[in-house]
């Protein structure tokens, strides 16, 4: 079920399911919320921790994308020096198979 939202007059965010809900049911003995638990109080029992929460998992996803990101970064750095050097070894290669190449053709030119 979808959470339907209101601002007070501050501008904070509130619950409009809350707010009703709070009207509804009285305040019982020590200004406790009814079936909210031991320690939970009117101005306690908004979604204020919620949102710090949901603040944090949203700094922390970001945090490790940001990682996640960097060790692709790092990932690809070291896969194109690979390439390279494959490429140097591939060089050389062939450069090789020209020099055996010609050295059996002078081979057998000379009839060695």
């Amino acid at each position: 079920m979808a959470e339907l939202t209101g601002r007070d007059e501050h501008g904070a965010e509130n619950s409009i399911n809350d707010d009703i809900y709070y009207q509804v049911m009285p305040l019982d003995r020590h200004r406790r919320v009814r079936q909210q638990g031991r320690g939970v109080t009117p101005s306690s029992s908004n979604h204020n921790g919620a949102a710090l929460r949901i603040e944090q998992l949203e700094n922390e996803l970001a945090e490790m994308r940001r990682q996640t990101q960097e060790k692709e970064e790092q990932r690809q750095q070291e896969f194109d020096q690979l390439t390279r050097s494959f490429e140097h070894v591939k060089t050389i290669t062939v450069r090789m198979w020209f020099l055996v190449v010609n050295a059996e053709m002078i081979a057998s030119y000379f009839h060695i």
